[in-house]
């Protein structure tokens, strides 16, 4: 009979200390929790999608191309939404559709490929990362992608296209020099006047005159139409190469008379 009672108050403390533990059920977060703060990333049949980000640049118009490709099962869920999601920051954000000042390009119908070309750039740009994700909406979820990062800058700064130069000399704070005004005495071939970031040297022969310029600084470019100007006049150049930032210019020399 003693052990009976005995049983009896363990089974009863058993079942005392049981209710004062605290529930951690799946739907009980953190105070401090948001379940939006922190998107899914896998779908419901329980395996990572497949997502890719591509980037293209087009010189010509000066515009970034964002080509996104969705995993082919997504075709298999009811499509509500999908899209792209990027910005230009250098912040670490956790981009997704509840992010303040994020860019959306949103399509309805599935497709396994989706492009997007951003036009306009803002120089200020240029050198600030575009962040770049996926999404899909099905079933009442929302799934997102890793964020993928493109510099602009980093991507052209080996290049020497038009637009490659617009871009560094930007981000370098380059100048670039579209007309040189200089005073040329021609008795006795000196330049007594001329801008104080050339080193410029005098070549002649009594029939041409060749200008080797150099800038004192590798800020300073030279562009491809460059304009001579001598002793206030527009000078017509016969010549004109640019290597390494070294511009050699030919003219005619105004002190041969033709005779040899």
């Amino acid at each position: 009979m003693k052990n009976i009672k005995k049983i009896w108050i363990v089974i009863l403390l058993t079942l005392l200390l049981m209710g004062c533990v605290p529930s951690n059920s799946d739907n009980d977060l953190p105070d401090d929790k948001d379940p939006d703060d922190e998107p899914q990333i896998e779908d419901p049949i329980g395996y990572p999608f497949d997502w890719q980000i591509e980037f293209e640049v087009n010189t010509e118009n000066e515009t970034i191309k964002i080509i996104a490709h969705f995993d082919d099962d997504l075709a298999l869920h009811e499509t509500i939404e999908f899209g792209i999601l990027y910005l230009f920051t250098n912040e670490e954000i956790n981009l997704h559709e509840n992010y303040g000042p994020t860019n959306k390009y949103t399509k309805y119908t599935f497709s396994s490929n989706l492009t997007y070309t951003i036009h306009d750039i803002d120089s200020v740009n240029y050198n600030i990362n575009l962040k770049v994700r996926l999404y899909y909406v099905t079933d009442g979820y929302a799934f997102y992608s890793n964020i993928s990062t493109f510099n602009l800058y980093e991507q052209k700064k080996n290049d020497t296209d038009t637009f490659a130069i617009k871009i560094k000399d930007f981000v370098e704070g380059n100048i670039t020099i579209t007309s040189i005004e200089l005073i040329i005495n021609y008795t006795n071939y000196t330049i007594t006047s001329k801008p104080e970031y050339l080193n410029i040297q005098i070549a002649y022969d009594f029939k041409e005159v060749t200008l080797t310029i150099t800038p004192t600084e590798s800020k300073y470019r030279f562009n491809e139409n460059i304009s001579l100007i001598i002793n206030n006049k527009n000078q017509n150049i016969k010549f004109k190469t640019i290597e390494n930032n070294i511009l050699t210019i030919k003219f005619n020399d105004p002190n041969w008379s033709g005779i040899y």
